[in-house]
C-alpha cells in the first residue's frame, strides 16, 4: 500500500470537527476541562476511566498513565526521565544553584517515581523553589506533553483510551493535602472497599488476595458507583493532552509564565520558545490507505484481524464490524436506521423516483439486512442507478461515518481495536462478486481454519453445540497469520479511517462534491451533504 489518497489532520480541514451525537464531542469535552475547578464526576452517568495502580486496566485498555509509572521513558529539553513524577519534580528545584544541580542530576537517574517523592522530594522539601506553586501546575503539564510527544508507547496506551471517556486519579485511599487537588475521591467506593476488606480479612485471605479482589471490584462491578470529588488536576493534563494528539494540535500551557520563572535544567536555562510536537501524528497504517486501490497484506508481517461474522472474536473483542450487523442503529436525517447495510443499498435506489422511493421502504422492511440485500435488491437489481458504480465507495465512507456519528457504541467497539491493527473483511467464500471489492480472500486461511474447526469438533463431543461453537470461534479466530490477503478491502478501510478519525476528532475527507452532484434522494429527501 502506497501513498495516502486521503487527508485528514486538523490543519488542512479546519472546518471538520468532529460532532458526535448522544454523547459529549471530543471537542466540548476538552473544551469544558477547566484546571483549577473542583469536580463532582458521576460515575453512574459519565464513563470514567479511573486509574490508581500502574497494572490498572479498564475494559481491556491500559491505565498505566500515572507519574509515577515507569517504563516510559522521556527526554525534557535534551534530559532523559524514566517518569514523569521525576520531571516534574526537577521543577520543584530548577534554581541555578549547585544544590538544585545535584537533586536533578539525582532525580535524571533514578527509576522509581515513588522513591523520588519519598525521598529526594520529601528529605528536601525546605529547599525547593519559593515561588513553586506559582508555576507547578503548568509545568505539570509541560512534562506529561512532553511524555507524550517524545514516548510512542505511551501515546499510544493514552490515545487507546475511548474519547468519550473522563480520566480520573482515583486517591480515595490517600490522605495527603494535594489528594483531593490533583486527584479525586470517591466515599461510595471508599466504603464499598472497606466492608469487602473487612469480609475478606475475616475469611482468611492475604493480604495480597485482598488487594487483588478489591481491584478487581473497583475496576469491575463498583466501577459505576459513587462521585467523584476534586480538582482532578492530573486526569485533566492526560485528557488535554490526549485530545491535543486526536486533534493534530497542542495543549494551551502557558509558556509565558514558565519563561518568567527562569527554570534551571541541570544548569540550562529553559528557553520554552517552541511547543514540543509529534512528527507524525498519523499513524502509519492511515498513511497506507487507498480506497478502491488492490492489497496485499501479509499477516506473518502485519497486525491483520479479518472478520466474517457477526460474533467473530478476536483478543477477546467482538468484531460486529460488518455493515449487516443492525446491533448499531443510527439516525440519519431525523430517520433511524438498524445497519449501514440497509442505508448504503438506498443509495443504488436513490433517483428521485416514485419507484425508487418504494424501494427504499421494502428495504427498510425487510427482517434483517440481510434480507435486504438478498430478497429486496436481488428483486430490483435491474432498477439500479446506471451511476452508482462512480460513487459507490464515498457512499460507503459516508454511510459509515453516520454511524460513528451517531452510535456510542459502535464508536467505542472502533477505539477498542489497537492502533496498529489492520481490519480486513475476509470475503474468500462471497459469491455476490464484490467480494473482491470490499474485502479480501486467503484461501489458505480459510482451508486452516475449516481444519481446526473439524478437528475442534472430533475432539470436543462432549461439549453442548453453544460452548463447541464458542470455542471454535475462540481457536478458529486465533490463526490468522496464514497465507496472503489479496483485495481490495473497501470496507475495511473506511473503519480503520473512521477509527483513526474518531481519535484524532476530525471527520474524514469524503468527497462531498462528488455526492452532492449525484443528486442522492433518501425517502424522498435530497441530501445536501
Amino acid at each position: 500500500m502506497t501513498g495516502p489518497r486521503w487527508e485528514n489532520n486538523a490543519e488542512a480541514n479546519p472546518q471538520k470537527q468532529l460532532v458526535m451525537n448522544n454523547s459529549k464531542s471530543l471537542s466540548s469535552l476538552s473544551n469544558a476541562i477547566i484546571l483549577d475547578r473542583e469536580e463532582a464526576y458521576d460515575a453512574s452517568t459519565l464513563n470514567c476511566y479511573a486509574f490508581r495502580r500502574g497494572t490498572d486496566s479498564v475494559e481491556g485498555h491500559s491505565l498505566a498513565v500515572g507519574n509515577m509509572v515507569s517504563g516510559f521513558p522521556f527526554a525534557v529539553e535534551g534530559v532523559t526521565f524514566q517518569n514523569s513524577e521525576c520531571a516534574y519534580i526537577a521543577g520543584m528545584f530548577s534554581d541555578y544553584t549547585d544544590n538544585h544541580l545535584e537533586l536533578q542530576e539525582a532525580l535524571q537517574a533514578e527509576t522509581n517515581g515513588f522513591m523520588a517523592k519519598k525521598k529526594i522530594r520529601r528529605f528536601n522539601e525546605d529547599k525547593k523553589r519559593a515561588d513553586w506553586e506559582e508555576f507547578n501546575v503548568q509545568w505539570m503539564l509541560y512534562c506529561v506533553w512532553c511524555k507524550v510527544v517524545n514516548n510512542r508507547e505511551f501515546r499510544d496506551m493514552l490515545l487507546a483510551i475511548p474519547s468519550d471517556a473522563v480520566i480520573i486519579e482515583d486517591s480515595t485511599f490517600q490522605n495527603g493535602c494535594t489528594a483531593a487537588i490533583w486527584g479525586t475521591k470517591n466515599k461510595v467506593q471508599r466504603q464499598l472497599i472497606n466492608e469487602y476488606k473487612k469480609k475478606l480479612e475475616a475469611d482468611g485471605f492475604s493480604k495480597a488476595a485482598i488487594k487483588k479482589a478489591c481491584d478487581e471490584k473497583r475496576l469491575g462491578d463498583w466501577r459505576k458507583q459513587g462521585v467523584f470529588v476534586g480538582k482532578n488536576l492530573m486526569g485533566k493534563i492526560l485528557m488535554l493532552c490526549r485530545d491535543a494528539v486526536m486533534r493534530g494540535t497542542t495543549p494551551d500551557i502557558d509558556f509565558e509564565l514558565l519563561r518568567s520563572k527562569k527554570i534551571y535544567l541541570l544548569g540550562k536555562l529553559l528557553p520554552f520558545d517552541k511547543i514540543p510536537t509529534i512528527d507524525t501524528t498519523v499513524e502509519e497504517v492511515d498513511d497506507a490507505i487507498i480506497l478502491d486501490h488492490e492489497e496485499v497484506y501479509d499477516p506473518k508481517t502485519q497486525n491483520v484481524w479479518p472478520f466474517k461474522h457477526v460474533d467473530d472474536i478476536v483478543e477477546g473483542i467482538k468484531l460486529d464490524l460488518c455493515n449487516m450487523t443492525s446491533c448499531y442503529p443510527f439516525e440519519v436525517e431525523g430517520v433511524m436506521w438498524r445497519s449501514s447495510e440497509e442505508l448504503y443499498l438506498a443509495g443504488e435506489f436513490s433517483n428521485d423516483t416514485a419507484e425508487h422511493r418504494i424501494i427504499q421502504e421494502e428495504l427498510r422492511a425487510a427482517k434483517s439486512p440481510y434480507a435486504a440485500k438478498r430478497f429486496v435488491k436481488g428483486k430490483h437489481r435491474k432498477e439500479v442507478r446506471e451511476d452508482f458504480s462512480e460513487f459507490r465507495t464515498q457512499w460507503m465512507l459516508w454511510c459509515v461515518w453516520q454511524k460513528c456519528k451517531s452510535n456510542l457504541d459502535f464508536r467505542k467497539k472502533l477505539l477498542s481495536i489497537p492502533n496498529d491493527v489492520i481490519l480486513i473483511e475476509e470475503t474468500t467464500t462471497d459469491t455476490g462478486g464484490s467480494g473482491q471489492t470490499w474485502g479480501c480472500s486467503n484461501r489458505e486461511l480459510v482451508e486452516a481454519r475449516k481444519a481446526k474447526a473439524q478437528l475442534l469438533t472430533e475432539s470436543n463431543t462432549d461439549l453442548s453445540k453453544k460452548n463447541l461453537n464458542f470455542l471454535i470461534n475462540i481457536e478458529t479466530n486465533a490463526i490468522r497469520n496464514i497465507g496472503i490477503f489479496k483485495g481490495q478491502n473497501n470496507i475495511g478501510k473506511i473503519l480503520m479511517i473512521c477509527r483513526d478519525c474518531i481519535k484524532r476528532g476530525i471527520e474524514p475527507d469524503i468527497d462531498l462534491e462528488l455526492l452532492r452532484s449525484k443528486q442522492i434522494f433518501i425517502l424522498g429527501k435530497l441530501l445536501i451533504f
